[in-house]
Parts: structure tokens; sequence; C-alpha cells
């Protein structure tokens, strides 16, 4: 899991002309780190899975 001192990482979706980008926050939230690059039509998808996988209950 990704959790850390109990504060939930903060899962990211930057959606670009082609490829859409996943990144998950820092333990502390600061900084953000890919993930997955997948296609803007199949982002939804993997982000489902990436937040399930994290726990996370944020999105940004």
């Amino acid at each position: 899991m990704f959790w850390h001192a109990n504060k939930m990482r903060v899962v990211g979706l930057d959606v670009g002309y082609k490829p859409a980008v996943i990144a998950i926050s820092g333990s502390p939230g600061f900084t953000a780190q890919g993930m997955e690059t997948v296609s803007r039509n199949d982002y939804m998808a993997a982000l489902k899975r990436i937040i399930e996988e994290c726990n996370s209950s944020k999105l940004f």
C-alpha cells in the first residue's frame, strides 16, 4: 500500500493532446511521480486501477 504516517497519497491526472499521464504524490504530498502513461482513450480504466491500488480518495 502507499501509506506513510497515516497520510494518503493523491493521484493526479494530466490529459495531454494524445497521451494521459497518471501520477501519485509522495508521502508528504509535496511532489509527484509519474506512474503510467496511457492513451487518452483508455485512461479511465488505468486511473481506476491506480486509485484502488493506492487506496486514494483524492484526485487532482
